[in-house]
């Protein structure tokens, strides 16, 4: 699985193929804000049933798209950029406990690390967010 940035979608990859299929966003590497397109996505997870989560990172937000779907949910971030316990800012990276369903995104223009637990509709810090900076207790910008 590949998050195709310039052509905002998720390409997956068989192995020994050199065909890609697209499995979120739009094949035609078309963006908007709907549930059905990605705009610049920056990682993606998935999960053991093949459905897939995507950092949306310019759509402020995490995409769930289970498999077969030709479109996304939102499960964090509410799609506008923000800095409370429910948005997010360019969130460039994510990944998912397999045992938790707990989400981890980098919220790279808060520079904070955001925790979701599964079904959540806000987050928790897990690291930084006390502004860009070299201390111990921030980070700058973080994927």
């Amino acid at each position: 699985y590949i998050a195709d940035w310039s052509n905002h979608r998720v390409q997956k990859y068989l192995r020994n193929s050199s065909f890609g299929q697209t499995v979120a966003g739009q094949a035609t590497g078309s963006y908007n804000t709907t549930s059905s397109f990605l705009y610049y996505p920056g990682d993606v997870a998935v999960d053991w049933n093949s459905n897939v989560y995507v950092a949306d990172t310019f759509n402020n937000r995490i995409q769930l798209w289970t498999n077969g779907s030709s479109a996304g949910m939102t499960v964090a971030g509410t799609g506008s950029i923000g800095n409370g316990s429910n948005e997010l800012a360019r969130p460039y990276a994510l990944t998912r406990d397999p045992n938790t369903g707990t989400l981890y995104i980098s919220d790279t223009f808060n520079n904070r690390v955001m925790s979701y637990l599964s079904g959540a509709l806000s987050g928790s810090i897990v690291a930084g967010g006390l502004g860009s900076g070299i201390n111990n207790t921030q980070l700058s910008s973080p994927f």
